[in-house]
């Protein structure tokens, strides 16, 4: 339950996580690694990662 659309994920990189506010990745997290992924969750959000300066995906302003 919850793990459609992981296969295609590779499971020889580490996998970087984040959302919009960062809840949703400390929930993907344990799953991901249950599977065998190597996962950093990145709990601060998309929204504190731009405002720290890292540049927005012009199709998703923040």
């Amino acid at each position: 339950e919850g793990t459609e659309g992981v296969e295609g994920l590779p499971k020889d990189k580490i996998l970087y996580l984040h959302c919009r506010s960062g809840r949703r990745v400390l929930t993907a997290a344990p799953v991901l690694q249950a599977l065998g992924y190597d996962v950093r969750p990145l709990p601060w959000g998309y929204d504190a990662l731009v405002d720290e300066g890292f540049e927005s995906d012009p199709g998703n302003p923040k």
